[in-house]
């Protein structure tokens, strides 16, 4: 019985963040900080670096190059954050 409540309160913390972050990027589009969808470029993900908003530049990147994986965004924003 408590394994369910556990693996309730991980899907429910799960889909808490997802909505966050959902939330987040919507704001971000509001304030004119994240690129519209389709509309992105290599411009904004650098923006996003300068700006602090590091998981926004990698989302962004990964909009830009849907072949590149986590991996290999979280490297080139790490590399345009140096």
């Amino acid at each position: 019985m408590t394994l369910i409540y556990l693996t309730g309160v991980i899907i429910c913390c799960f889909f808490m963040a997802r909505v966050y972050r959902w939330n987040q990027k919507r704001q971000l589009r509001s304030q004119g900080i994240y690129p519209q969808a389709g509309q992105a470029s290599m411009a904004d993900v650098e923006r996003l670096v300068k700006m602090g908003h590091r998981i926004e530049a990698i989302v962004c990147y990964r909009e830009l190059f849907p072949h590149a994986g986590l991996a290999e965004a979280k490297e080139a924003v790490d590399a345009l954050a140096r």
